[in-house]
């Protein structure tokens, strides 16, 4: 990360907390006006105008893509949605409003691109419904395997070419109260 790169992620993740912050008084979880004023409006916008992210990770689908003259058939996946972190760190408040050094731990993990495929983008989001209320079908932890995104492929530190990339197993690590608290939208 540039020193420009670092001053920019440091200023939208503060900016972003001191705003989440103001906003405990009149949260109320249970309200869909003020669930997206908060989620989207404060936390979602700072994650993403942030522009940070790239895990260096990507699909086997969209490395061969990439290999071929394809790239354009490919697009970033934001790992988790940055609205639905946005919700969780306000319904934890304690953890996250309370101490910023967790709170941009969350801000950073909740900006996290992979390069997949358009088509598996599009399988990707099919798997959240937000028109009534929210619905996921597949928890986080299960959705890349879900949609046949078995294997990941991971560039070296300091390579920005995709034919540097190697089979990896790593992963975009996951908290598990996150995954505790989605549980509640999981049909």
């Amino acid at each position: 990360m540039t020193p420009d790169q670092r001053e920019k992620l440091v200023r939208y993740s503060i900016n972003c907390f001191y705003a989440m912050n103001g906003a405990r008084n009149e949260w109320d979880t249970n309200n869909k006006h003020s669930v997206r004023s908060v989620a989207k409006c404060i936390f979602y916008s700072h994650v993403f105008d942030c522009g940070h992210g790239n895990t260096g990770l990507i699909s086997r689908a969209a490395l061969e893509n990439h290999l071929s003259g394809k790239k354009h058939l490919n697009t970033d996946d934001h790992f988790v949605s940055a609205q639905r972190v946005g919700h969780f760190v306000m319904c934890h408040p304690e953890i996250y409003l309370d101490n910023y050094d967790n709170f941009i731990d969350i801000f950073v993990w909740a900006g996290s691109k992979i390069k997949v495929t358009c088509e598996e983008n599009i399988d990707l989001r099919k798997l959240t419904s937000n028109k009534n209320k929210l619905e996921i079908l597949k928890p986080l932890n299960e959705k890349y395997d879900y949609v046949g995104i078995t294997e990941l492929y991971k560039r070296p530190e300091g390579k920005s070419e995709w034919k540097t990339a190697k089979l990896t197993d790593e992963r975009i690590m996951i908290p598990q109260e996150y995954l505790n608290w989605e549980k509640q939208f999981i049909v």
